[in-house]
């Protein structure tokens, strides 16, 4: 009971974040090739709600023998631009924070990220991204690490 009070409580504090101010122009779902967005190194799928280029919000769940581990990322895209056709890429700053549940106890994290994407279109409104993400996790200790996301995007 006591981790899924956290969770909610987790989950309520970010639903208001953003949404109010911003219309929703992008909805998916990836998953991590290596690490994640939120520093640490596991297997996990996510979803992703984009509000123009900012927030950029990514919710991950981790699958891990005896844990699990739920997360956030939220981002500034500072460029989006294209490169070629229906090529583009985009690179912003952010944030992450991250809860981990082994047993009865619970830990959290937070830190910063630097995404470095590319995305292409094959059909128009539909995405398919790549993202590296170098993080650097300031609580509970200072450690440096990256992420790399493979997933797919439907925009408005």
């Amino acid at each position: 009971m006591k981790k899924f009070t956290i969770i909610l409580v987790f989950l309520l504090g970010i639903s208001g974040f953003g949404f109010s101010a911003k219309k929703l122009t992008g909805v998916g779902i990836y998953g991590n090739l290596i690490g994640s967005g939120s520093g640490a190194f596991g297997t996990g799928l996510g979803l992703t709600l984009k509000f123009g280029n900012f927030p950029v919000l990514g919710l991950e769940w981790m699958f891990a023998e005896r844990t699990g581990r739920l997360s956030l990322s939220c981002d500034y895209w500072v460029i989006n631009e294209p490169l070629t056709g229906a090529l583009k890429y985009y690179l912003g700053v952010g944030g992450f924070v991250g809860l981990g549940f082994l047993g009865d106890n619970t830990a959290i994290d937070f830190g910063g990220r630097i995404p470095i994407g590319l995305q292409i279109y094959p059909v128009k409104n539909f995405e398919i991204f790549t993202e590296f993400a170098p993080l650097i996790t300031f609580f509970p200790t200072l450690n440096l690490s990256f992420a790399l996301r493979l997933g797919i995007r439907v925009h408005f």
